[in-house]
């Protein structure tokens, strides 16, 4: 049987909810922008081993549109394409575009219009992206072997 989620959200194997996870001012946001999220779709993690997703929350038949997000919410590029070159060029610098740009919106804090989608991203939080961390961390990397 799925348990409750507890005062501080945690939830166990069976995927239980974990209240408010910042997923509803996701979807608000989402639909405030012209886009549509499917009511039975939610965020869930399972514990202990914290893995989150989306998870349907009632039967879902093939070909109901769960999720329609508008070019203009997708960070970062209009395509695959955007992604690996700049100029028409394939260059590690138009790799990292994105990247860099998910890092200066996560720096602007309230001020991004990305926040609601952002703060869903614990691996920002986290400081597992390097391109999040201060110029100072990075230069103590300098000259260390790979």
């Amino acid at each position: 049987a799925a348990s409750a989620a507890d005062g501080d959200g945690d939830v166990d194997m069976t995927g239980a909810a974990i209240g408010d996870s910042g997923f509803s001012n996701l979807v608000a946001w989402v639909k405030s922008h012209g886009g549509r999220v499917d009511g039975r779709v939610d965020v869930r993690v399972l514990e202990p081993v914290g893995i989150r997703g989306g998870t349907a929350t009632a039967d879902i038949r093939q070909h109901d549109e769960l999720l329609f997000c508008p070019w203009e919410l997708v960070l970062g590029s209009g395509g695959l394409d955007d992604q690996m070159t700049a100029g028409g060029v394939r260059s590690s610098e138009a790799m990292c575009a994105v990247v860099r740009r998910v890092a200066s919106e996560y720096r602007a804090g309230a001020a991004s219009p990305w926040r609601p989608y952002l703060a869903l991203d614990d691996s920002l939080t986290a400081s597992r992206l390097p391109a999040s961390w201060p110029r100072a961390a990075l230069a103590e990397l300098q000259g260390l072997p790979p």
